[in-house]
């Protein structure tokens, strides 16, 4: 059975509650002060595949990516910010940041956007670090799951 097809407004509305009021908004604020320019590229794309292999369904896969990219145009300038979690305070971020970078733009250095990346989550500790393991350890940990008839004997 085909998908239904919608209209973009109605689709980002329905699936990120974002309306069109909401989208003036945003489009004020890129305009900011001396913009002569602004768009919204809104991007949401859904991939799927089936792998085979002698007719039989090896694998399977799907993957979606989404986001929004606002471009303000200042005269000769150019500013660009993209966001992929879709919310009103992202794309008004976004839009205030492109509007940012097409009015400051002396240097090419990049802009930081949104908050700052804290320390990565560590999931899985290490109790004891590879180098404090003898290499007599080391062997017999990976010899033994290839022969149970190996075993450990003395210190």
């Amino acid at each position: 059975m085909p998908e239904e097809k919608l209209p973009a407004q109605s689709f980002f509305d329905e699936n990120f509650g974002i309306r069109g009021r909401d989208l003036e908004k945003v489009l004020a604020a890129a305009l900011g002060k001396k913009a002569d320019y602004a768009d919204l590229f809104f991007e949401y794309r859904r991939n799927e595949g089936i792998g085979l292999e002698e007719g039989l369904v090896k694998n399977c896969s799907q993957s979606t990516a989404n986001g929004v990219g606002v471009r303000v145009l200042a005269e000769t300038k150019t500013g660009y910010a993209y966001t992929d979690d879709i919310t009103i305070e992202n794309l008004e971020l976004a839009a205030r940041t492109a509007q940012y970078i097409a009015q400051n733009r002396e240097s090419q250095t990049p802009v930081a956007v949104g908050r700052t990346i804290g320390q990565a989550h560590n999931l899985y500790p290490i109790k004891v670090p590879v180098n404090d393991v003898s290499l007599e350890k080391k062997w017999h940990c990976s010899t033994r799951s290839t022969n149970s008839r190996v075993i450990l004997t003395g210190g």
